[in-house]
């Protein structure tokens, strides 16, 4: 912040012309005021103020919060996404849009503030003209001559009538000014003219780059003439287009920022059966990017254009009849739809394609899953699982994944954390990593378990030397005299017979982990030393109980009686889905709950990897310091742990979705492994608990808060997707939703759309129009967590029943051009489908 401060100039313009220093390109002014900008500053760089630089009685507004710049490819201005300070939620949808903002998002400046210098990803903070303030704000851009750097004439013109705080914006080359007061209504975004008017339902970014000259203070206006002025004037010169919009002098394509697709669909035309559907939708996208009615007209309709050929068509080659066309058909429905839209997504910029989305998941891959949601994790793994992911292209969530499972099996196995006076867990995991055979199960179990390994490792060697030290003093005392013979101390094993298990845990009450490649290797040798077969067999009892973390585990050998003080141990591999599907065929996913006891991470498909990639020595040494600070407090023995009162709440209201989904779920054996969740959420929250604390350089606290519950539950929520997909291999019935979704996915690059309804699934989506309502539904919520669709749905329609599938859903912008072969594909195969399907009748025809 310091650095961006140092070496300010003050830029002194009169008249347009420079009386003080040279400007930089950054430079800005208006009329006779002066602007002190930092010399070295640039456009969009990241600048947080400090409370003084601003006005005094915005300061004590709390409608604050941060903002992050996102540059989007093709686009000429980022986009700036707001950031709660409160919670880091982001995204208009986060702070409910123009239309419905929430005062929650919102804080102070001081704690905006705050928040922002902390934050390395925050580029800013800024402020929402929340409903009941009485704010109004105004941005001119590209005021200043990139010559000469004087302001046009007509910034000048509007920051003196304005006469309130005026600033420069983020990108240096424009004003912004805040009053109380009104435009009388006159608002919008003239893009002709660079003028932006505000009211209520905004979001603003503040810079503190005071204008000097200008009010220090947020001054009482009443701008309605200055506002008629120019949105006035927008709405004529829009009208005069639509009546000559060949010679009106109206905005070409290129003026316009489109998607690729669409951009593509307008110059190369479409295919026959999907054109009315596209010029709609071209027409929607053309209304976005700010087009009037009479510049999209032109545009579709121009001959140029291949997506003309259908309005030609329509009326015999006429150009004015196309034009006539176009407008009744598509554009001006489609202004009414644009308008009726939620401004779900909108920022600063008004851009429908908005920064808030995620990246979207393969749907076509064979068993499509979310990513593990690394920014609960501590930083110093999610930078160690990020360069391991970059060296090899493997999917960083496995890393994590199985990290956090190494964490919570090195801490002693006797540590509890309590949920009340009689549910305790222990913090022990079984996890596996599932794909098919080559998915890289095997290099990242050993890359990501490395850091615990060695600490096993250690163990070992120490255990060795005692003994070894032992013999030596064993083999010079005198007879009977000898030293006692030390414990063998280890926690990790590869022996997963019960025979095995009993003799390591015999002297280490800590618990141990058995960490193999294979876990159906280990589910055949489970009955190695024993005459039992199958799943009743006394291996399988005794794991399960491990699971647990039995106290005295009775074990009978040779008909000697031994009792294990305390039976547990944690269990960390792969499995490959069909393997996984033959094994529950011979009995081992049986009702017992074995396999259900597994958390299973589905890996994603690989990407490209580096092998030159440098290795973050910095970030692999952090996250080997987690894992010994983690062993280091194992040695202290056991610890306890209790959830606070609201992380009670939280796990209640979780387990109550989880009964209702299992209660859903046809599966019996998927149902058996979802009521193992709630107990896998308290293990989670008690790793996270502990390895962000000993991250931190902290002794964690005995309290568990809800915050740390709100990150295990977020990995349960994905990891509930993952279970999912790997149950699909195994429970038939949940694969109706998954066809639905593909089919939907097929459906939203065929016809390109954006924003769609239920009604436009079920016309145009194969299996929708008798698909039942549960998988309906169950589709439609995995398009919105997978990353396709978000819920615009503004309020429950009537006669509806007003769930998520009844409802409207906007289309993330970036499966167009992610899954563009995919689409060309779709599109090749419904033309031909067209096709065959015209001939097919031409030919009826001919034979009647």
């Amino acid at each position: 912040m310091e650095a961006q401060k140092r070496n300010p100039e003050t830029l002194e313009l009169g008249g347009g012309g420079i009386t003080g220093r040279a400007m930089s390109k950054a430079d800005c002014s208006a009329g006779d005021y002066t602007t002190t900008i930092p010399s070295n500053a640039m456009p969009y760089e990241r600048h947080i103020p400090d409370a003084w630089e601003l006005p005094l009685d915005l300061v004590d507004m709390p409608i604050w919060c941060a903002w992050k710049l996102v540059q989007k490819p093709g686009k000429p201005k980022p986009d700036k996404v707001p950031v709660s300070a409160a919670d880091g939620l982001q995204g208009s949808k986060a702070w409910g849009g123009k239309k419905n903002p929430k005062p929650e998002f919102c804080t102070t400046a001081e704690k905006a503030i705050y928040y922002a210098n902390q934050a390395k990803d925050i580029t800013g903070v800024g402020i929402i003209l929340m409903p009941g303030f009485g704010l109004i704000g105004g941005d001119l851009d590209g005021c200043c001559n990139s010559g000469t750097g004087a302001p046009t004439e007509q910034a000048r013109r509007i920051i003196e009538a304005a006469d309130t705080y005026t600033e420069v914006s983020p990108g240096l080359e424009g004003y912004r000014f805040i009053a109380r007061g009104t435009f009388g209504g006159h608002t919008g975004n003239n893009r002709a003219e660079g003028v932006e008017f505000y009211e209520d339902g905004r979001f603003l970014t503040i810079t503190g780059y005071h204008v000097e000259g200008t009010p220090h203070a947020i001054e009482e206006r009443d701008l309605s003439e200055l506002g008629a002025e120019y949105f006035d004037k927008a709405s004529s010169d829009t009208k005069a287009g639509e009546a000559e919009p060949e010679t009106g002098g109206g905005r070409g394509l290129e003026a316009f920022e489109l998607p690729p697709h669409v951009r593509g669909w307008i110059t190369d035309g479409v295919e026959q059966g999907t054109r009315s559907d596209r010029i709609f939708q071209c027409a929607k996208d053309l209304v976005r990017a700010g087009a009037t009615e009479g510049e999209a007209v032109a545009i579709l309709a121009n001959p140029e254009h291949g997506i003309s050929d259908k309005p030609l068509q329509e009326r015999g080659g006429d150009i004015q009849g196309a034009r006539q066309w176009v407008q009744r058909y598509a554009v001006a429905p489609a202004r009414r739809d644009v308008e009726a839209e939620p401004d779900e997504f909108d920022d600063e910029t008004g851009s429908t394609e908005t920064a808030g989305w995620p990246e979207p998941v393969d749907l076509f891959a064979s068993r499509p899953v979310p990513p593990f949601p690394a920014q609960v994790m501590p930083e110093a793994w999610q930078r160690h699982a990020a360069g391991l992911s970059a060296q090899t292209g493997f999917d960083p969530g496995g890393y994590l994944f199985v990290m956090l499972a190494h964490a919570g099996c090195l801490m002693d196995h006797r540590t509890r954390v309590a949920v009340n006076s009689s549910w305790r867990e222990p913090p022990l995991h079984w996890a596996a990593l599932v794909d098919s055979s080559g998915g890289g199960k095997t290099p990242i179990l050993g890359a990501a378990g490395k850091p615990a390994m060695s600490i096993y490792s250690e163990i070992n060697k120490r255990s060795a030397r005692e003994l070894m030290e032992w013999h030596k003093a064993a083999d010079s005392a005198k007879k009977g005299e000898e030293p006692p013979r030390p414990i063998w101390k280890q926690r990790n094993t590869d022996d997963g017979t019960i025979e095995g298990m009993r003799d390591a845990l015999e002297g280490n009450p800590e618990g141990v982990t058995l960490a193999i490649d294979e876990l159906t290797a280990w589910l055949g040798s489970m009955d190695a030393f024993t005459s039992a077969r199958g799943a009743a067999s006394k291996d399988r009892p005794a794991w399960l109980e491990a699971w647990s973390g039995k106290e005295d585990r009775v074990i009978n050998r040779a008909g000697k009686v031994k009792v294990i003080p305390h039976w547990a141990a944690g269990v960390i591999g792969a499995i490959q889905p069909e393997v996984l599907a033959q094994q529950f065929k011979r009995g081992h996913g049986s009702s017992d709950g074995m396999m259900q006891r597994f958390m299973l991470y589905q890996l994603r498909p690989a990407a490209d990897g580096d092998l030159l990639t440098e290795p973050d020595m910095l970030a692999d040494a952090s996250a080997h310091n987690v894992f010994q600070a983690v062993a280091d407090l194992a040695e202290e023995g056991p610890q306890h742990y209790q959830l606070d009162r609201e992380a009670v709440a939280l796990l209640q209201d979780y387990m109550q979705a989880i009964r209702v989904l299992a209660a859903r779920t046809p599966g019996a054996r998927f149902a058996e492994h979802l009521g193992k969740f709630p107990a896998f959420a308290i293990r989670v929250a008690l790793t996270l608990h502990v390895v962000h604390a000993v991250a931190a350089k902290e002794r964690p606290y005995t309290v568990i808060s809800a915050e740390t519950m709100e990150r295990a539950l977020t990995i349960m929520r994905v990891l509930y997707r993952h279970s999912e997909a790997v149950y699909t291999v195994l429970d038939e019935a949940s694969e109706g939703a998954r066809r639905l979704t593909v089919s939907a996915a097929e459906a939203v690059l065929a016809k390109g759309w954006m924003v769609l309804t239920r009604g436009d699934l079920t016309r145009d989506a194969t299996g929708w129009r008798g698909a039942n309502s549960g998988d309906a539904e169950a589709a439609t919520d995995l398009l919105i967590e997978f990353g396709w669709f978000a819920d615009i749905t503004d309020q429950a329609q009537r006669g509806k029943r007003g769930r998520r599938s009844d409802g409207r859903f906007a289309v993330n912008p970036r499966v167009h051009e992610v899954f563009m072969q995919h689409s060309q594909r779709i599109k090749k195969e419904r033309a031909e489908r067209f096709q065959a399907i015209h001939t097919a009748a031409t030919e009826r025809q001919g034979i009647s």
